[in-house]
């Protein structure tokens, strides 16, 4: 009950967070979560946070690869004419319940802004518990430069 109560309180702030968050001299651009989740990593893995831009469908088949078994993705047939998708990945949590949100994305005159957001589900620690929380978006395509800011 007070995960769903969690989850609830955080997709409310995501909801207000991406009303307020365009000024006059950006667009909001809208986009469609493909896969949100966490994956199970070992330790050895990289733990800094990262954000991965796929515009062909090599790029994409390699991420589908790597994540085989691992994540249910909502649509895997994607036409790069039209999209391109956004991956962000969170730090290696080593304790607790932990997601990432893809909170807004924005136009600006020389380039795109992604915000993403990392935060706690549980007040709770486990020590056993290692995961890397993930979300995967599709978006517009554009040739401007991307660029991923971690809130």
């Amino acid at each position: 009950m007070k995960i769903q109560v969690l989850k609830l309180t955080a997709i409310l702030l995501i909801l207000v967070v991406i009303l307020v968050s365009c000024k006059k001299e950006e667009k909001c651009m809208s986009f469609v979560t493909i896969a949100q989740g966490s994956l199970n990593v070992d330790v050895e893995e990289v733990s800094l946070q990262q954000g991965i831009v796929i515009k062909t469908q090599k790029e994409w088949e390699d991420l589908e690869t790597i994540m085989d078994g691992m994540v249910n993705f909502s649509e895997t047939e994607i036409d790069f004419d039209k999209y391109q998708i956004i991956a962000v990945f969170d730090k290696v949590r080593y304790s607790g319940i932990w997601s990432i949100d893809v909170i807004s994305i924005t136009e600006h005159s020389n380039k795109i802004v992604v915000k993403a957001r990392a935060y706690s589900l549980s007040g709770s620690t486990s020590p056993t518990v290692i995961s890397r929380p993930y979300h995967i978006v599709k978006m517009p395509i554009s040739s401007k430069e991307i660029e991923l800011r971690y809130i």
